[in-house]
Formats: structure tokens, C-alpha cells, sequence
């Protein structure tokens, strides 16, 4: 970690500097250390904004509840990035400012083809608005486009996020994070068989 802070620090190589933020920040959330995620993301926000910068700055941020801070931060990126949109919609939600968030929402709806993770912010946003039906539904989806390695960490992670509190006691919201994944994967973790090591001498090789 000392290492990467260096580096993130420094500056002096931007590409350098980007990824160990980008880790540092992963590494921070993954550990329950959002204060020191929000420090580090500042830094790098600070020393050269962008809509990435913004976007890590404002998940950390949504961490430590600084709801007011977050709508700062996006503002200037939520009416042309799904991503920031959803993240100001939390925030407006999470402060009791419904009408807005929901036009922001409706202004950025996720696409057909959207990540897992987008969908995921997407149902934290509907369920910060009390869009219990709505949101269930996006984390059923996540489930099914999550990689199967990935569906533990995913249940876990929204096992304790705060805006699905209100829903952790209804049996559909359990359910929904039981969901299987659709997407296939090999017994070496891969999504497919082509690059394993093991494929010429494994049975259940896909051609």
C-alpha cells in the first residue's frame, strides 16, 4: 500500500498515478476504509479532474453519507454520464430532494447493455427512493449478468449497503441476491475455455 500511495501521490507519471488510485481506492472500499478512499480520491480529483476522478470521488463519498459533497462533485458530468447521474441521484434521494433525483433518472436510464455494476448504483438509487419493485428487479438482473466468481462478492456487498436497508427484511430482496448468473464460465474461472491451460487435456472442453 505505502507503494501505491507514492506513486498515487507523486504525479509524476499520470497513467502511473490514475491506476494506483483506481487500486488504492478499490482496495480502500473492498476493506471497509471509505475515509481513506475519500482522502486519496480528493487528491487525485484535485490535482486533475475528470469524469473518472469525479465518479471514484463521489462513490467514496456516498460511503461516508457526505450526500451534499457528492452532488458538488457530479454536477458538472450528470447530464451526460449514466454513472454520474445515478450517484447525484442518490445523493438528492438520500437528502429527501425525490423530484429531483427521479428527473435525473429519468433524463439517464441504463441501457439494454449496461454493466452489472451500473445496474447495481441504478437499484441503490431506486431503493434510496423508495422504488422497492423496481429496484429488486435491477438486482435480479445484475445477478444474472454477474460472472459466477463475482456473485458472492456481489451478495455480500449489498448484504450491507446502506440503501438497501429498508429492503434487507423483505424475503424478495433475498431472492433477488440468490438469483443465478446466465453467464457461463469455466471451471478455471475464465469466461470461456479458449485461453485455459488445461483445454487440451480436459474433457469438458468447448470447442
Amino acid at each position: 500500500m505505502q507503494a501505491l500511495r507514492r506513486v498515487a501521490e507523486s504525479g509524476q507519471d499520470a497513467p502511473a498515478a490514475e491506476r494506483a488510485v483506481a487500486s488504492l481506492h478499490l482496495f480502500y472500499l473492498q476493506h471497509d476504509l471509505p475515509g481513506l478512499a475519500v482522502e486519496a480520491d480528493r487528491k487525485a480529483h484535485e490535482r486533475l479532474p475528470s469524469g473518472d476522478t469525479a465518479a471514484r470521488l463521489a462513490e467514496a463519498l456516498l460511503a461516508t453519507g457526505e450526500n451534499a459533497d457528492v452532488t458538488t462533485v457530479v454536477a458538472p458530468y450528470s447530464a451526460s454520464s449514466v454513472r454520474h447521474a445515478t450517484y447525484h441521484a442518490i445523493a438528492l434521494a438520500r437528502m429527501g430532494y425525490t423530484e429531483q433525483a427521479t428527473r435525473l433518472l429519468e433524463r439517464a436510464p441504463v441501457a439494454e447493455e449496461a454493466p452489472p455494476a451500473e445496474r447495481y448504483d441504478r437499484a441503490r438509487a431506486l431503493a434510496a427512493l423508495g422504488r422497492t419493485d423496481e429496484a429488486l428487479a435491477l438486482l435480479v438482473q445484475c445477478s444474472e449478468r454477474m460472472p459466477p466468481a463475482g456473485l458472492q462478492t456481489l451478495r455480500e456487498r449489498a448484504a450491507k449497503e446502506k440503501d438497501f436497508a429498508r429492503l434487507a427484511a423483505l424475503p424478495a430482496f433475498s431472492r433477488a441476491l440468490q438469483t443465478e448468473s446466465k453467464i457461463p464460465e469455466s471451471c478455471s474461472g475464465g469466461t470461456s475455455c479458449a485461453g485455459c491451460p488445461n483445454r487440451g487435456a480436459c474433457g469438458g472442453a468447448k470447442k
